[in-house]
This record gives structure tokens, sequence and C-alpha cells, in this order.
């Protein structure tokens, strides 16, 4: 079935027919058949813009714990870490995605008052 767009430049399917159009490239991965790669380089916004929101949430989490305890007791961030990582994405990037949710979570324990020793 054809979309009526023209196909891009060097778009072509493993058939030689043309890939529609807003198709992400794909990598054969060793174990799950296909990996989706993002388009343009541009992981690293979409890394640093979940890192701000990660962020956020520390803060907001850590901001609702009752006072004079450690822990809270919602902790937003979690599910927006297990939102961050849910998606498919190349090793390497999520290698340094892993690194910046430490550094963040690390960091939000820092700027709230918890001592180091905690926050690591």
């Amino acid at each position: 079935m054809s979309t009526g767009a023209p196909p891009r430049p060097g778009a072509e399917g493993t058939d030689g027919a043309a890939a529609p159009v807003g198709a992400r490239p794909s990598v054969e991965g060793p174990a799950s058949g296909t990996v989706s790669v993002p388009v343009g380089g541009r992981w690293w916004a979409r890394s640093l813009g979940m890192a701000a929101l990660l962020l956020a949430a520390c803060l907001l989490g850590r901001h609702l714990r009752p006072e004079g305890t450690l822990f809270s007791l919602l902790w937003p961030a979690a599910g927006l870490a297990v939102w961050w990582f849910a998606a498919r994405r190349p090793a390497r990037v999520r290698a340094v995605d892993a690194g910046l949710l430490l550094a963040v979570v690390w960091l939000a324990h820092v700027v709230t008052g918890s001592s180091p020793a905690l926050a690591g």
C-alpha cells in the first residue's frame, strides 16, 4: 500500500522496497531480532531531558518525606526511572542513562540535606 509520499533516499528495506516515511532504521540485535536506533543521533537530548525530569521527581520525593525521617513514603522518581529504561535503546546509550540516573539521584539526596553516605 502506498502512502503517496516519495521514498526517502537510502530508505530501502531489506527486500529493496522503499521503507514507509517516518520509519526508524534498525540493526540486527544479538538476542532480540531488531533493535531500534535513535534517528539523527539525538539520544543525548532525550537522556538529558529524562535526567532533568528525574531530578525534579527526586526533589519532589524528598520534599514529601515526613518530618524527622530519612526516607520518603512516596517516591515518584521510581516510576519515572522505570519509564525511562522501558524504552528499547542501544546498550551504549543505556549505560550512559544508568550513569545519569545514579548521578541525578545522588545529587538530589545531597542537595536536600542527606549525608553523602546515605545518598551513595
